[in-house]
């Protein structure tokens, strides 16, 4: 017989709060038991204790997680969830396959065509025409750390405009 590849899942239960320890305890290890006799195994186990829901389920504001980790065959899980839907104290439950990390494989790096600079980035050279700042309304912002400063005129109209009488 050929064995079917086991995958890791997680199952968090949300029990009736009316649910006392030992109900809950015998919930846990019913799926405990349920998944050691189908091939399966337990990883981790943690009872989170009687939490407030973020809304009412079954009339009942507060429920009693609880975290199983297990390893199973996916056919197994659905039965398992099907045993959850019928059980009376299971408020909600979730079952999530656990993806394992795949080992990285050292490959050459690619090659990769990275696109051109954008020329806008580039400072512009130099024109010969002049710098008319005092005219040109709207200037594109692209110096946003140096505050800019009124300059004043220019020494030589001033000594021209003094001489004049």
């Amino acid at each position: 017989m050929v064995e079917k590849p086991l995958n890791d899942y997680e199952l968090v239960m949300v029990v009736s709060p009316e649910a006392d320890e030992d109900r809950v305890a015998g919930l846990v290890d019913r799926v405990t038991g349920y998944v050691t006799e189908h091939g399966g195994s337990i990883s981790n186990q943690e009872n989170w204790g009687v939490r407030r829901l973020a809304y009412p389920i079954q009339r009942f504001q507060e429920g009693n997680y609880t975290l199983t980790q297990f390893v199973l065959d996916p056919e197994r899980v659905r039965e398992l969830d099907r045993t959850l839907v019928a059980s009376e104290d299971v408020l909600r439950h979730l079952v999530s396959k656990i993806d394992k990390p795949e080992p990285k494989k050292e490959q050459p790096p690619v090659a990769t065509e990275q696109p051109p600079e954008p020329e806008t980035e580039q400072t512009p050279e130099p024109t010969e025409q002049s710098p008319e700042p005092e005219e040109e309304p709207s200037e594109p912002e692209e110096q946003p750390s140096e505050p800019k400063k009124e300059q004043p005129p220019e020494p030589t109209e001033k000594a021209s405009s003094d001489s004049d009488p």
